[in-house]
């Protein structure tokens, strides 16, 4: 093994730590790779950034402003009420509701936006139906992530294999080639959730009933000082002192004036009206003495504008605080809003909340007003809106207009595409320029839209792909398998042991940067076995986009692992067999399908 070779291997483990361990996020990792394979000459610049022109990036670019015309019509919302009697029928009228809705629009438009959008209908859906959104948020990740195999667009593993094998030199994917072995896979799947689904997804309290008082650190109350004949005269820390107590005070509001972050050493006068921050468990005992009244009235109110409304929020993929510190972002002034917890990755977190780092998919539970709800309601209809409410909110108006141009706009790009009268990436931009020029969106909208740290992660995992063929090691591994396994057992047994080695790493690794590990191997096995590449890349890109046994492993699972308030082993244990199934399913139907 030549020192390129050595070079590329050592890159390729340190990524995977970090893609394991999420020590820095993947697109950074993404970009690191591309970097030190440059760095250190095992590539050159320009096929360093060749993958931020590569086709297959391009058109996932173009996939997200697409899917973004079509939710921005509020036609999802739209649904909500469907859904919601979907719910009221059973579990088998669900289910089989959300694989004919979500798995259809995610064979065609991506699959990660419309899974941010029907997270908070689903469970708007499940409150009005009087039943846990954990019972359904699974099952919508998993007809999505079904929904995305079917076509070429479904998903950005499918076009960054497609774009690897045309790399290759061995043309890209049609539109519909993997649309047979798809459609088996929805339905296995759709199936395998209306029997096992049933009896194996967890009911999960709701984000409210997760809550007791001592938990909340930091609510936001108003407190009346009323001294009494023997107690005058004192100051903020002897107040507070008397109970034993600790709160944080904000303001103070004596008269006509407001005094804004007191000192504790200042004297506090009759009728003075503290607006305090604390826990809920340290609130309610302060306000136990003679001479501290919490105001709930609101004629009383010396600060109406800091009514307390409770909201959940879910962090879509593109908001704009993620991998943000809490205490960097200061809500109170940009949203007027206090962050009172947070369900990150199914652990729920109410303490030093300001160190909390922001990922996508966080649910936080809000303190703010009814002008700082409004706001929310408004800053949510706006393009490349951070938060997502989880909880009921006014359904808009469908814009039908916008909605029968974006429609009939996507199916003008799949018809180009598919009878090859011009690239998929090529359709995919004029359809972009044409909603612009339709104003069905605008261009704040496609740079909003947008998910940068996946268009990151392909063009770093291209540049390992790169890698992989100059120094070797896709050769080596190849010829190991095919020497170990091909020469004994054929190209079928190969197929199978690829598809089993890229869904086990998916699901610890991002599924593209698995795709791109594996795919240009897969090539190198059939080019040594001198037969087809198609089904072993075919195997690729299915067991890089089904993954379903951990939440880390697509990014709709991550998505929904908080929404839900699932654990790490719900997915284990509902998706691990699912994995198992499709892997048997792949392993007898890719030969047939797609034939050596």
């Amino acid at each position: 093994m030549d020192i390129d070779a050595i070079i590329t291997v050592s890159v390729i483990i340190i990524a995977m730590i970090l893609f394991i361990t999420e020590y820095v996020s993947v697109d950074i990792v993404a970009l690191s790779i591309m970097v030190s394979l440059v760095l250190t000459g095992v590539i050159t610049p320009e096929q360093g950034l060749h993958g931020f022109a590569n086709e297959a990036v391009i058109t996932v670019l173009a996939m997200f402003v697409l899917s973004a015309a079509i939710i921005k019509t509020n036609v999802i919302e739209r649904i909500g009420p469907t859904i919601t009697r979907f719910l009221k029928k059973g579990y088998t009228v669900s289910i089989s509701g959300l694989a004919l809705v979500v798995g259809g629009m995610s064979a065609f438009i991506n699959n990660t936006p419309v899974v941010a959008t029907f997270i908070p209908v689903i469970s708007k859906a499940a409150r009005k139906a009087n039943m846990p959104s954990s019972r359904f948020l699974i099952p919508l990740s998993f007809v999505a992530i079904f929904g995305g195999t079917c076509t070429l667009i479904g998903t950005s593993t499918n076009l960054l294999v497609s774009g690897i094998s045309s790399e290759h030199g061995l043309g890209e994917f049609s539109m519909f080639l993997l649309t047979p072995l798809g459609l088996i896979f929805m339905l296995v799947g759709t199936v395998y959730l209306l029997i096992f689904g049933k009896r194996l997804i967890p009911e999960r309290e709701e984000f409210s009933e997760d809550i007791d008082d001592h938990q909340i650190n930091n609510f936001l109350t108003e407190i009346q000082f009323q001294p009494v004949s023997f107690v005058q005269n004192l100051t903020i820390k002897e107040v507070f002192s008397l109970d034993n107590t600790t709160l944080d005070v904000l303001f103070i509001k004596r008269k006509s004036d407001l005094i804004e972050r007191p000192s504790e050493d200042i004297t506090l006068e009759d009728g003075d009206v503290l607006l305090v921050r604390g826990g809920l468990d340290k609130i309610k005992k302060i306000i136990q003495s003679d001479y501290l009244n919490i105001i709930d009235s609101m004629a009383d109110k010396k600060f109406p504008e800091q009514e307390t409304k409770l909201i959940e929020l879910i962090l879509q993929p593109t908001s704009d605080v993620l991998r943000k510190k809490i205490k960097n972002i200061d809500f109170q002034k940009k949203y007027q809003a206090n962050v009172l917890a947070i369900r990150q990755r199914g652990e729920t977190k109410f303490r030093n909340l300001g160190e909390v780092v922001l990922k996508s998919g966080d649910v936080l539970l809000i303190q703010t007003n009814e002008r700082g709800y409004n706001a929310f309601l408004e800053y949510q209809k706006t393009s490349g809106s951070p938060f997502l409410i989880l909880k009921e909110t006014p359904i808009e108006k469908l814009n039908k207009k916008n909605l029968i141009i974006a429609c009939l706009t996507i199916a003008g790009v799949i018809a180009a595409a598919s009878t090859g009268a011009v690239s998929i990436a090529i359709a995919a931009i004029t359809g972009i320029v044409f909603l612009n020029l339709t104003r069905v969106i605008t261009m704040e909208d496609a740079y909003n839209a947008v998910d940068w740290q996946v268009i990151f992660l392909l063009a770093g995992a291209l540049s390992l792909e790169k890698a992989m063929n100059e120094s070797g090691v896709s050769d080596s591994i190849g010829y190991f398998m095919v020497d170990t396994i091909g020469s004994d057992f054929g190209p079928a047994v190969v197929v199978s042991a690829l598809y089993l080695l890229t869904t086990i790493i998916t699901g610890i690794i991002s599924n593209n940067a698995a795709a791109a590990l594996f795919a240009p191997i897969a090539i190198s096995i059939a080019g040594s076995m001198e037969v087809s590449a198609v089904p072993f890349l075919v195997a690729i890109a299915f067991a890089g986009s089904a993954s379903f046994y951990t939440p880390i492993g697509y990014q709709t699972n991550t998505m929904v692992y908080s929404a839900g308030n699932y654990k790490f082993r719900d997915f284990a244990i509902i998706g691990g067999p699912l994995n198992v199934i499709f892997w048997l399913i792949a392993t007898a139907l890719i030969p047939l399908l797609y034939p050596f």
